[in-house]
């Protein structure tokens, strides 16, 4: 229970098999359900399963199948009103994975769709929809001592993504994106009771098509607020001033329903020290 969107109940379970018939092949699979109480008589979700294929080619590389849905609110309704704006994306990753050391990897996103479509509820339907196919590689490196818990270690990540209509995308999605981020996490004591962790994040995505009304999908901007960037800021906090949702251009010219889009570049910079 928490006080998002003043009163929501978050439920989640999950289910995995990380052996299917002694063969090393897993399974997973997980629901994600919030009751928006309060202001919204709709709940969202996220849902998410996955295969894995543990030998592709040789015993270092193996290959990974997931689908995800996930239902976002994008506009509150005002005071008095129950009109919302939602996101709803429906998503397939194939990607490969190659495993150079026990700590670092690379994975390649073979393909990726992602079906993104905006729609009003308690209103007259009204709908958009986003095809975004992209490709690309990643970096990771992760010797934390515990992923969920890290006491020591350093976990890196480095990713890019590239989407053109050559691949699927809709006719005026064309952006590249990159990624990286960095968290180290030092114990203060023997017991590891007291442990200062840092974090540091950057982005940058740029829109490639020179078609009039073209841009990057919502999905795809930078934001921040919530507990993994800056705690105290909501991730869905709608005051600008504060911190920044996300980051568009200034006089984008025509709006995608009724909101500002990407039709240059944007860029985001974190850095993020706690005990």
């Amino acid at each position: 229970i928490n006080s998002e969107y003043d009163g929501t109940f978050r439920l989640f379970t999950g289910l995995s098999y990380n052996n299917l018939w002694g063969t090393g092949r897993a399974i997973s699979s997980r629901v994600d359900i919030n009751n928006h109480v309060y202001r919204i008589d709709r709940p969202t979700y996220k849902t998410t399963i996955g295969y894995l294929e543990p030998f592709i080619l040789d015993n270092l590389t193996s290959g990974r199948v997931n689908f995800t849905s996930v239902e976002t609110i994008k506009e509150l309704p005002e005071e008095g009103s129950k009109i919302a704006t939602f996101n709803q994306s429906n998503r397939i990753d194939l990607s490969l994975q190659r495993d150079f050391t026990k700590d670092f990897k690379f994975i390649w996103t073979v393909w990726s769709l992602d079906s993104i479509k905006t729609f009003k509820v308690n209103t007259k339907p009204e709908s958009s929809v986003d095809e975004v196919v992209t490709i690309g590689p990643t970096l990771e490196f992760d010797n934390r001592d515990n992923p969920f818990s890290p006491t020591k270690g350093v976990y890196a990540r480095l990713s890019y993504d590239y989407s053109s209509p050559n691949l699927g995308s809709s006719k005026d999605v064309e952006f590249y994106r990159v990624t990286s981020g960095v968290s180290f996490y030092l114990p203060l004591n023997k017991s590891r009771d007291f442990i200062w962790a840092n974090n540091i994040q950057g982005g940058y995505v740029e829109n490639l098509s020179d078609r009039t009304g073209s841009g990057i999908p919502e999905g795809y901007y930078f934001r921040l607020g919530g507990r993994s960037t800056i705690r105290g800021f909501d991730a869905g906090d709608d005051d600008e001033s504060l911190v920044p949702e996300y980051e568009y251009d200034p006089n984008p010219g025509p709006l995608i329903n009724n909101n500002p889009y990407i039709t240059t570049q944007s860029h985001f910079y974190l850095f993020k020290s706690e005990f």
